[in-house]
């Protein structure tokens, strides 16, 4: 059986068990998340996405309001960080036309996430802010169960986004015994030589580039189809190279 097939196996496995009991699916949490969140007004979503720097002073006033309306968002975000597994049931049949439309919506989350956090810390609710941060910490650990390259790099930023506010906490000796607990503890959970599974969606890449190519150009005239459809990016020769190529090697290739 090919690796791919494997892979997609696995994927749809994981998938069928989220299925189960969706409520242990993070996926289900921070989608629901994102709905709360693009519910709000454009204008408060603005405000929250456009954030404060606190060497500008206390935070605007419209910040700490806009981001009182996120609050049920916020929350429902959370239960997703609680979550073993995510999953958001990609289809990896479709290669690279495989969309990801979570991306972007989860890093907005994230970023209310850590303007609430910097938030608290000006008012003085170190729990809160230690909370958010947590939140954020678990949430880096689920992009790679994507196993796609772009959500591990989306994943690691949102930990340096989380560390540099942590960073900011520290530095002004805010974060009390339970508080630094509570962050610990979330960065615990990214245990391992590869947190961001960085391998995994390497491997699973190739895999999936591998057995979206097979299928689309699975003809006589497969070598000559490619060579056209990637020619520009390739250079002549090695077109000219992949044109030469019968069957056989063309699969091996």
């Amino acid at each position: 059986m090919r690796a791919a097939t494997l892979v997609i196996l696995a994927a749809m496995s994981m998938s069928a068990a989220a299925q189960t009991d969706p409520s242990r699916n993070a996926a289900t949490w921070y989608q629901r998340a994102i709905d709360q969140f693009q519910s709000l007004p454009q204008t408060q979503r603005d405000i929250i996405l456009n954030g404060w720097d606190p060497a500008d002073g206390p935070p605007p006033p419209e910040l700490p309001s806009a981001l009182g309306a996120a609050q049920g968002a916020l929350q429902t975000f959370q239960r997703g960080t609680l979550q073993e597994t995510c999953d958001f049931g990609l289809d990896y049949e479709q290669g690279f036309e495989l969309l990801l439309p979570h991306l972007q919506p989860l890093r907005q989350l994230a970023k209310a996430s850590n303007y609430d956090a910097l938030v608290r810390l000006n008012d003085g609710d170190t729990d809160g802010a230690a909370e958010r941060l947590a939140n954020m910490y678990r949430l880096s650990g689920h992009g790679g169960d994507d196993r796609i390259l772009i959500s591990c790099l989306v994943g690691q930023a949102v930990f340096s986004s989380a560390d540099q506010t942590v960073q900011y906490g520290i530095d002004r000796a805010a974060f009390n015994a339970g508080d630094s607990a509570k962050l610990l503890g979330a960065v615990q959970n990214l245990a391992g030589d590869d947190p961001f599974q960085y391998l995994e969606s390497v491997a699973t890449e190739q895999e999936i580039a591998v057995d979206w190519i097979t299928r689309r150009y699975d003809e006589a005239e497969s070598p000559e189809e490619f060579a056209q459809t990637i020619a520009g990016g390739l250079g002549e020769p090695t077109a000219d190279a992949l044109i030469g190529l019968d069957e056989e090697s063309f699969d091996e290739a």
